[in-house]
């Protein structure tokens, strides 16, 4: 989970870093701070829902294709028998 976080976070700042052709979050969106260490709150604040993420309608459901399941399957049979490696199961 942490490096899960680390990686969510440098994806943020570098989409971040690239203001000129961003649309993924709006310099005056964010909060910031004057050389003084004061705060200036960003629009985000002034949003009627306060939500910084577009609302994504439902794509589709959560469970996978029948085909996906059959490959899966074939190649767990075939790890666990015939293309199995003598080291596997130590781990």
């Amino acid at each position: 989970m942490e490096s899960a976080t680390k990686a969510i976070v440098a994806l943020h700042n570098w989409l971040m870093s690239d203001q000129q052709n961003s649309k993924y979050c709006l310099s005056d969106y964010v909060d910031k701070e004057d050389i003084s260490g004061n705060l200036i709150p960003g629009q985000w604040r002034h949003d009627q829902l306060n939500l910084g993420v577009n609302i994504t309608p439902r794509m589709g459901s959560n469970m996978y294709k029948k085909n996906a399941e059959t490959i899966r399957e074939s190649l767990a049979l075939y790890f666990c028998s015939e293309g199995a490696v003598s080291f596997q199961w130590d781990k």
